[in-house]
């Protein structure tokens, strides 16, 4: 069951329909109370949970020009729920001021490797596909005027692709220059978001370089990701 393809408040019957289910079930089950209490205080949360991916799925941005941070940390977020991002629309905010309102659509989880391979010629397992593409979204979204993925393929590839492995190749911990470059895009939107404004590439290199990283960071992790099985870059 898709939520996106629902409106929010037969999402939410659902959602408590499935939660009465799993609420009669856990009772009927033979046992003390407190055997079936965990059960049932799930059950009865779901419709909570749901509502709240529900508004997260819906949830319309209003931004700044120069605020492309907003845009990557928002696509990685739904990417954390199991969503992957099929479109980035970006419209004339209401006011009619310099504020851009930016809705999204998604799509299925599995593409996103495929998706990144086709527009730039990068070979990456589908995790680090899925930063490199929130990426790649927010810079064709954030360009004035905006541009379709295959115009802003090569740009992002020359802007941020090849500038950011230049820019980690000294961080000899990492044996795999791709997940280098997605701990930096992904340290650096943690610490955008934190100070309510871009930090640039060179706050978030300075983090990783100290490991002075935001928790929520996968950079923070003491388990780097192996290599990456192929890279290219022969376009």
């Amino acid at each position: 069951m898709k939520i996106s393809s629902q409106p929010r408040a037969t999402a939410s019957h659902t959602a408590l329909e499935i939660a009465d289910e799993v609420t009669a079930v856990a009772a009927s089950r033979a046992g003390p109370v407190d055997d079936i209490q965990p059960h049932l205080n799930a059950a009865q949360s779901l419709a909570t949970i749901y509502e709240g991916l529900w508004d997260q799925l819906h949830r319309e941005l209003t931004i700044r020009p120069d605020e492309r941070w907003r845009i990557a940390s928002h696509l990685h977020r739904l990417h954390d729920l199991g969503y992957a991002v099929e479109e980035v629309r970006i419209e004339p905010g209401a006011n009619g001021d310099d504020q851009l309102r930016v809705t999204v659509c998604v799509a299925g989880r599995d593409h996103h490797a495929e998706e990144l391979e086709a527009l730039t010629g990068l070979a990456a397992r589908e995790g680090q596909a899925a930063i490199l593409m929130h990426d790649l979204r927010a810079f064709a979204s954030a360009a004035n005027p905006p541009l379709n993925l295959p115009q802003a393929a090569p740009r992002w590839r020359a802007a941020v692709v090849e500038t950011g492995l230049t820019q980690v190749a000294d961080l000899t911990r990492y044996t795999d220059p791709i997940q280098a470059l997605c701990d930096l895009l992904e340290v650096r939107w943690l610490l955008s978001e934190q100070a309510g404004r871009d930090v640039g590439a060179d706050a978030a290199l300075a983090a990783l370089r100290s490991r002075a990283v935001p928790p929520d960071a996968a950079a923070a992790m003491s388990v780097l990701d192996a290599p990456t099985a192929e890279y290219r870059l022969d376009r």
